[in-house]
């Protein structure tokens, strides 16, 4: 399964690369990471370029994006022929109504608000490349 995780906070990059390392999905994880909304859209651009390459099976995005947020980086991705087909989860540290609202209005295929706690993040993480990878039948016997 290629995951793409669009995230500028270091740490969360770090914790998300160790919670994917434990997940048993059946399949390798293969995780790219593109640090700004800026990046993530020269990447769809890559992307649409070459519209043979392997695209992600999963986009992890984070709402609060430098440079270019969430939002935008969502609206970009689900306006392309090419990239709109690929499920994206943001992940946000807002729980704002207007924000998840605005998110779903954009074609996103799940909002999910940061957990604080350390374990209800892994278990978070643990259920949504599982359930991804099951949706997009990338899970099956190694």
């Amino acid at each position: 399964m290629n995951l793409l995780l669009i995230e500028d906070n270091v740490a969360d990059v770090a914790l998300m690369e160790a919670v994917l390392e434990e997940v048993e999905i059946g399949a390798k994880i293969v995780l790219n990471v593109v640090k700004d909304g800026e990046a993530a859209l020269k990447a769809f651009t890559l992307m649409e370029e070459e519209p043979s390459s392997e695209f992600p099976d999963l986009i992890l995005l984070d709402f609060n994006l430098p440079r270019i947020n969430g939002l935008e980086v969502l609206k970009k991705l689900k306006k392309s022929p090419f990239l709109r087909s690929i499920p994206v989860v943001v992940f946000s540290t807002s729980s704002s109504r207007d924000d998840i609202d605005n998110c779903y209005k954009e074609y996103a295929n799940c909002f999910i608000t940061k957990p604080v706690d350390f374990d209800e993040f892994i278990h978070i993480i643990h259920t949504t490349v599982s359930f991804w990878s099951m949706a997009t039948n990338k899970h099956f016997a190694a």
